[in-house]
């Protein structure tokens, strides 16, 4: 692999003084917490410019000193200048930047933001794929006292007006001319709007108050290191700096309000139990490639890296969409650690039975070892869901019988609220900080969680048992391989009911689900003599063989129950696989239940008639 631009850059006389500022204050024991004393605060808020009480414990984990975003940033770069911090592929080299030049590209981009005039505790969103630019834009926007607001680019430009009034966003920072379109098409409703930069690419045409990435980081060049730095300055680790917007599986989406404490110390708190290692020794290599707008990607792929010293290498923007893509960067990367999500674990899964079909007998007996070895670790890891981070605490309320009952977790990674909506905000916060998380589950003797559901997902039957639905259709999954999505329904109901849809070939322009059934179904079904190539084969029951399959595969579920009420007595093979741009799933692809079942009210209402 070749890295370009990977030259000494010399630390600047107002990085250095930052530097000296800062450690004074860490050997002087004094955090920005102290400089100004808040008025009276509690736990939680829905403010922007609100302050919160951060949740230390009296010792360990949870009693480390606060840092901002800027200090954690500080402290990095200086320590690690010359070290690889970012790399994106340009035609067929990976370009690069070192940390003193990450850290002085964010304050070059931070005084843009200030020359645009972005207010204090206002919106800057970032609509577009991961890159250098989308990390520099989300850092900058928090180094100028702005709030950095991440944006999914499959949003609709009504979801993105919905932020951007909610967020009360100064500045918009787009990918290319068609993420641009979507801010266009609703600016006339964006009261707060003040300007657009496009990251990338030249403008189609040249609008007022519309940048080029080039144009905008010149914007600053009359903005002083000391303006900067008072605002800097100014910031305080218990303070909002970012918004992040939930899916909305079960309503609209909420604004979760980050402060930097929340993303300073969850990181490092996050990395005890973690096997990284820290530069310069040992650097870490990392790929990005799910969406930056997530808290928990965001936390793996910018905060971590930053607190480590680690190298982040951006996999290309169709990573997921692409067979291949991403397997193929990792090859060229390589990564010492990878953050993986269900779907790229199967593409993996997929190359190495290809593989294996046309492996010669020794390289055979290599992967079939390999693979016996990880389902043995990984079995023996599949029912532990960890502890409390270290630092936090977590406990069980409301307990049945049986001892399970709702999570409350209590920490500093907690974020400080929902913007907005005070309402939600004191539903879902106690005033002694305790967050009610939704999740039921068990605590066993030795601390560890185990989760069996959502409150929201719980299915009630008509006898008043309660049952959760995803173990049962995960085990349809696996009991079935032609199977995509399992949804069980049943509320109120004497029996279960479940909707199904097969694995098919997806638009890789779109994202929609095709017809076509997947190589992997087909051969599965020549295997056990059917002849299916589409859904539409197999959907209306038209294929006996299929059917048979997928009535055996529940039988056996149904026979690790007594109750009826627990059983799968009906099901229905949908015409169209569930997806993000049919609405069927969120953006992380999980099962929106609640529009699922809105969308097939019919055909789940038949089961029961």
């Amino acid at each position: 692999m070749l890295f370009v631009g990977c030259s000494e850059n010399s630390i600047s006389a107002t990085t250095k003084r930052n530097l000296r500022s800062f450690e004074k204050r860490k050997q002087a024991g004094e955090t920005q917490l102290d400089m100004n004393k808040p008025k009276t605060i509690g736990f939680f808020s829905s403010q922007l410019n609100g302050e919160v009480i951060l949740r230390n414990d009296k010792k360990g984990e949870g009693n480390q000193a606060p840092l901002t975003v800027h200090e954690l940033m500080l402290e990095t770069a200086t320590k690690y200048p010359d070290l690889i911090a970012l790399g994106i592929k340009k035609v067929n080299e990976w370009e690069t930047i070192t940390y003193i030049e990450y850290y002085e590209l964010c304050r070059k981009a931070a005084k843009s933001l200030l020359k645009l005039d972005l207010e204090r505790f206002h919106g800057v969103g970032i609509l577009g794929c991961n890159s250098i630019e989308w990390l520099v834009a989300n850092i900058a926007s928090i180094f100028a006292g702005g709030i950095s607001v991440g944006i999914f680019p499959q949003n609709s430009p009504q979801n993105c007006r919905f932020i951007a009034d909610n967020s009360e966003a100064n500045i918009f920072m787009v990918e290319d001319d068609w993420q641009l379109q979507k801010i266009l098409k609703v600016q006339n409703h964006l009261p707060h709007l003040k300007a657009i930069v496009q990251l990338k690419g030249k403008l189609r045409k040249k609008l007022p108050h519309l940048y080029s990435w080039e144009e905008f980081l010149k914007l600053g060049v009359t903005i002083s290191d000391e303006m900067l730095d008072r605002i800097i300055d100014s910031q305080k680790p218990n303070q909002c700096c970012m918004v992040v917007y939930t899916a909305g599986t079960t309503g609209p989406p909420k604004a979760v309000m980050i402060s930097h404490d929340n993303i300073t110390w969850t990181s490092a708190a996050v990395l005890q139990s973690l096997p990284y290692t820290y530069a310069p020794e040992n650097q870490e290599i990392l790929v990005s490639y799910l969406p930056l707008c997530l808290i928990t990607v965001q936390i793996f792929e910018i905060w971590i890296p930053i607190t480590i010293g680690a190298s982040i290498f951006f996999a290309e923007p169709d990573a997921i969409k692409v067979e291949g893509s991403l397997i193929n960067t990792l090859r060229e990367v390589r990564p010492t650690t990878f953050f993986g999500i269900p779907e790229v674990w199967e593409e993996i899964q997929q190359k190495l039975k290809l593989d294996q079909m046309s492996a010669t007998s020794f390289k055979k007996n290599m992967i079939v070892w390999a693979k016996k070895v990880g389902l043995k670790t990984n079995l023996n890891r599949e029912h532990d869901c960890g502890k409390a981070i270290p630092g936090s605490n977590s406990l069980l309320r409301q307990k049945d019988e049986d001892g399970m009952g709702e999570f409350f977790i209590w920490g500093r990674h907690i974020s400080m609220g929902y913007l907005n909506n005070e309402y939600k905000t004191k539903k879902v916060f106690d005033p002694k900080g305790w967050l009610h998380t939704g999740d039921m589950g068990i605590l066993d003797n030795e601390g560890f969680i185990h989760i069996t559901g959502r409150i929201e997902e719980i299915i009630i039957t008509n006898e008043g048992e309660r049952i959760f639905p995803v173990p049962i259709e995960d085990m349809l999954k696996n009991n079935i391989p032609i199977i995509c999505h399992a949804m069980i329904v049943g509320n109120q109901a004497k029996f279960l009911s479940v909707l199904l849809t097969l694995k098919c070939e997806v638009n890789e322009d779109t994202g929609e689900p095709r017809s076509i059934l997947t190589k992997e179904v087909i051969n599965f079904c020549r295997r056990n003599n059917s002849k299916a190539t589409k859904v539409t084969d197999i959907t209306n029951n038209q294929d006996p063989v299929i059917d048979d399959i997928i009535q055996r595969g529940i039988d056996e579920i149904n026979e690790q129950t007594d109750y009826d009420s627990h059983k799968i007595l009906k099901w229905k093979v949908l015409e169209k696989d569930f997806s993000i741009t049919g609405g069927e799933l969120g953006p992380t692809s999980k099962m929106r239940r609640s529009h699922i079942t809105r969308m097939y009210q019919t055909t789940i209402a038949s089961f029961y008639i």
